[in-house]
């Protein structure tokens, strides 16, 4: 099981109209968000006779700032289009480690109790029933842990 809380507010902070008739927002969005991580692998033993335990119940802070630029075309006037490209940056902290079992010894994810993360991407809404959206991200911790990701989606709404 997992939960999660997650609050944030958004500024707009300036706008401009393009030569093209584009009209551009700025936003940025301080974020804070808690989550409670109590997944846990089943107990088993691998094909080497190794005795694998893993345990739940972590927990995850992440505090941030997202500054986004929408704009709206003329052209797209009643047609629900937007295109929001964004970058993110993060502190993430674990409070402990995660860790996994063998036999007599355990072993924990080193370097990745703090946590930097950058983000960018581009979210995009195609139409009121179409969303496209994609990220990469990047985090740093200490002890050389760096995690590189990149995400991808599509939504559709049936009516």
């Amino acid at each position: 099981m997992t939960a999660s809380v997650e609050g944030g507010y958004l500024f707009q902070v300036g706008e401009y109209v393009s030569r093209s008739q584009i009209l551009h927002r700025f936003w940025i969005q301080p974020k804070a968000q808690l989550t409670w991580m109590n997944v846990k692998p089943e107990d088993h033993t691998d094909m080497n006779g190794t005795r694998v335990t893993g345990r739940g119940d972590y927990l995850q802070g992440r505090l941030g700032l997202r500054a986004h630029l929408l704009g709206h075309s003329p052209q797209d006037e009643g047609k629900d289009r937007e295109f929001e490209p964004f970058v993110e940056a993060n502190w993430i902290y674990q409070p402990k480690p995660m860790t996994i079992r063998m036999d007599d010894k355990t072993h924990e994810m080193e370097g990745a109790r703090h946590l930097g993360e950058f983000k960018m991407g581009v979210d995009a809404k195609i139409s009121a029933r179409l969303h496209l959206w994609g990220h990469v991200a990047q985090q740093i911790g200490t002890k050389e842990y760096t995690d590189t990701r990149g995400t991808i989606g599509v939504k559709y709404h049936f009516q």
